[in-house]
């Protein structure tokens, strides 16, 4: 296939590509990326032509970790020697496609992606050694660019790039050098993101927002709409999957509790048991629990609750004596107000007499 025949082809993917990924209707933030670099040749590139500027404006979509946008923008190079009519320039101007992916989310990143679009240049006589090149004017190349650097995201709307690229352009049929000419540029610049909205590409008042109010903002928020600390980026220590299974792990130790009979004096043969509930509570420094006290229905209704509340007290009292924080245990008494099972057989009440232990919400 021609270079002609591939830059048809270059351009109609991106003319196809833009308006659909810039319309999808996914979870994404759509944001604008004006990006300035200085372009250094390469080759025979760099034996005529000065280091150029240039800059280019991108208009995008972020999707978690990928960046996706549609890129138009400007370059001039200064040629070497041969002044006045003759003083050599090459002017180009770019449209292009470019995908790249964050290494992380940290707010300091790497990252890397490519660009695949055209160019349109203006390139005066070209003088190599001795030979001489005639390029007409207004020609067409493409552009194929593999990029990364660097990503300072310093809030969810605004991040600061540090790239490099390296551009290789494939000279269109129809120039004197020929229908298949190469040559290279490496940019180096800095580049700026500029979130247009939230990932719902709805407008946003602040470059903070933190929507689950945990001190996490959402751009750093594992779990943004799940209050959570700082330490496991935004989510609960533990999170809502694996709570279920936390509660039942300590309400098999804790129905193995026993009192006194009619007492809140704990029988030391279930000192052991406690012990594993402090070990487990401890794992989870940052979680509350709520100790609740339970009977079944023998006796006065009254009694019952202030003998549960006593239990759970006492349980609550002997946790905090193994270093569980005070404020971390909430302690409970229902009475015989949550029966497990029936009270007219001897195995019902047994059931309904018991300690448990939930994660507090």
């Amino acid at each position: 296939m021609s270079t002609f025949s591939l830059l048809r082809w270059s351009l109609r993917l991106v003319a196809l590509l833009a308006p659909l990924a810039l319309a999808v209707p996914v979870r994404a933030q759509l944001y604008l990326a004006p990006r300035g670099f200085v372009n250094i040749p390469l080759s025979e590139f760099s034996e005529n032509y000065n280091v150029g500027l240039g800059g280019t404006l991108g208009l995008g979509l972020k999707k978690d970790q990928w960046r996706f946008a549609l890129n138009g923008g400007l370059t001039n190079h200064s040629g070497k020697g041969v002044p006045g009519p003759l003083e050599r320039f090459f002017d180009y101007a770019q449209l292009t496609l470019s995908a790249d992916y964050q290494f992380s989310d940290r707010t300091l990143a790497p990252f890397a992606g490519l660009e695949l679009g055209g160019a349109f240049g203006r390139i005066n006589q070209n003088i190599i050694g001795d030979r001489t090149r005639g390029f007409e004017t207004n020609k067409s190349m493409v552009l194929v660019a593999p990029y990364g650097g660097l990503r300072w995201n310093t809030s969810d709307r605004i991040a600061l790039d540090l790239f490099a690229k390296l551009n290789v352009f494939l000279l269109a049929e129809g120039s004197a050098a020929g229908a298949d000419d190469v040559f290279m540029s490496v940019p180096v610049g800095l580049g700026l993101n500029i979130g247009l909205g939230d990932n719902n590409g709805r407008s946003t008042r602040t470059s903070s927002s933190d929507r689950d109010n945990d001190g996490v903002i959402d751009s750093k928020d594992k779990c943004p709409d799940e209050p959570g600390i700082v330490q496991y980026n935004g989510c609960p220590e533990v999170p809502m999957a694996e709570v279920k299974s936390l509660e039942d792990k300590l309400n098999l130790i804790a129905k193995r509790v026993l009192f006194a009979t009619s007492s809140a004096v704990i029988e030391p043969a279930s000192y052991r048991d406690l012990d594993d509930l402090s070990k487990i509570m401890r794992k989870y420094p940052n979680t509350r629990f709520a100790v609740e006290g339970h009977t079944d229905n023998t006796g006065n209704a009254d009694a019952n609750k202030k003998l549960s509340q006593e239990r759970a007290d006492a349980v609550k009292t002997y946790l905090v004596g193994k270093g569980i924080e005070a404020t971390r245990l909430n302690a409970i008494g229902y009475g015989q107000e949550r029966p497990l099972g029936s009270n007219d057989t001897d195995a019902g009440r047994q059931l309904n007499r018991r300690v448990e232990i939930y994660l507090s919400k």
